[in-house]
């Protein structure tokens, strides 16, 4: 009786060590399959990412390509290596304009706090209002900095800050473009607020100068649409660096102004 007792105990260990081994073949057995699924997934989650991007960029491409197709977007062209700098707060910001209305950005000011941030972007949508205006569409906007926090290795309290201008709240909208020769009388006329009674580019009521103007400002208390832009004649200096942007697409042409030689610790990773 004892001796059958062991055979079948003995039996059972057989089985129950087979099991394990079957178990633990199949556990490995589906270890690279499972691995597979895995990388599988990765690299579909990669594809559809890439996808994403290439059909961005193909949007991106078609709304130039029709742009480009506007009689109106000789605006652009006009525009192209013209630096413009918002005059109408202490708070400062500069774009400088490359073809097909994409611009680079810089939000600044100076003193004993320096607030910052860089952006880049691009108008769309050209459209002519009259032989001295145009209006252009805020297609993108996208920053190329923090806009909050302490900028780094700042001995002065220096800080990030976005742009009251130009922010992804405001795509989709119009900012109207003056070209020189307009009438000053003809804005007031027309209730466009401004701050240009002083300005040197001013002589017997016309503006020489191109300007930019947005309705409305929302960071400013002024009613309907406000000229807040002007171009930067002199260029002394905040002085722009368009080569930067020729080196490297993601440069900004503002960026030695915020990090002097030092690249932008932030490229590519906003």
């Amino acid at each position: 009786m004892t001796k059958k007792i062991l055979t079948i105990l003995a039996l059972c260990l057989v089985f129950t060590a087979c099991k394990a081994d079957k178990d633990q073949n199949k556990e490995t057995d589906n270890k690279p399959v499972q691995e597979a699924q895995i990388q599988e997934k990765e690299e579909g989650k990669d594809k559809k990412e890439a996808e994403k991007d290439k059909e961005k960029e193909k949007t991106d491409e078609e709304k130039l390509s029709k742009d480009e197709e506007n009689p109106d977007s000789e605006i652009f062209s006009m525009l192209e290596d013209k630096e413009f700098n918002a005059y109408i707060t202490d708070r400062s910001d500069f774009i400088y304009f490359y073809k097909d209305g994409t611009f680079d950005g810089c939000t600044y000011s100076g003193g004993r706090e320096k607030v910052a941030c860089l952006y880049t972007g691009r108008f769309g949508k050209p459209r002519k209002l009259d032989d001295k205006s145009y209006a252009l569409t805020l297609e993108e906007i996208k920053y190329q900095t923090p806009t909050k926090g302490d900028i780094e290795g700042s001995e002065t309290n220096d800080v990030y800050y976005p742009s009251i201008y130009f922010d992804e709240s405001m795509k989709g909208e119009e900012y109207i473009v003056y070209l020189p020769g307009t009438n000053l009388h003809d804005l007031e006329q027309a209730g466009v607020s401004h701050e240009l009674g002083y300005n040197e580019n001013v002589k017997d009521g016309v503006i020489n100068m191109y300007t930019i103007a947005k309705n409305p400002v929302k960071a400013l208390d002024y009613p309907g649409e406000v000229l807040f832009m002007e171009e930067d004649t002199n260029r002394e200096y905040w002085n722009a660096q368009p080569e930067l942007k020729a080196e490297d697409p993601e440069n900004n042409c503002f960026q030695k102004l915020l990090f002097g030689d030092k690249p932008n610790p932030y490229k590519g990773k906003l």
